[in-house]
């Protein structure tokens, strides 16, 4: 990837080497990224990487001494952009991921679920039908799996219509951030 230069990955800089704390670095983040709606996804990406590099050359430990266990996956999407960004900084935020992969069967996602046990289940949704699909998959989870999931067609949702539907819709990486900074 290109470097580019921006406000955000200037204070991205001035923000690793003044808090090599990883709950203060994503503090920070988040707050930058709640500031300003306008950056672009490879702007954030590469924020990430940058703050992901800085982890791993001074060995800055994730936010749990015991990471919580995440597994993703996608129903009916093929690409995967949004888990990118999921697995990007979950790993940055010392999250344990295992990745299922794209287009995944319910059935294999649910067994996977039941198998590991994960804290939390990571997916992408591009079509209504699967959403449906999500709902029913949710009653068949692990009590103690949350799912948090994103994705263009919960746009055309109220937050009344999501609310009690059994996962949490996290559209962007500062709400993802903030959702990963709350988990006890």
């Amino acid at each position: 990837m290109t470097k580019i230069d921006t406000p955000l990955l200037s204070a991205i800089n001035s923000l690793q080497t003044a808090r090599p704390n990883m709950r203060n670095m994503l503090e920070e983040l988040s707050q930058l990224l709640h500031a300003d709606g306008s950056w672009s996804r490879a702007e954030i990406f590469q924020a990430g990487e940058i703050l992901l590099d800085r982890k791993n050359a001074f060995s800055i430990k994730g936010l749990w001494p015991s990471p919580p266990l995440m597994i993703t996956a996608t129903l009916d999407d093929a690409v995967g952009q949004g888990l990118t960004i999921i697995h990007l900084f979950s790993q940055l935020a010392g999250v344990d991921v295992k990745p299922l992969g794209l287009m995944q069967s319910p059935k294999k996602i649910i067994d996977a679920c039941r198998q590991s046990l994960p804290d939390i289940l990571g997916m992408t949704i591009l079509q209504f039908h699967s959403e449906e699909t999500l709902c029913d998959m949710a009653e068949s989870l692990p009590s103690q799996t949350q799912i948090v999931v994103g994705g263009p067609i919960f746009k055309t949702f109220s937050q009344k219509e999501l609310d009690g539907k059994g996962y949490q819709v996290i559209d962007n990486v500062r709400y993802f951030l903030d959702f990963l900074l709350d988990l006890d």
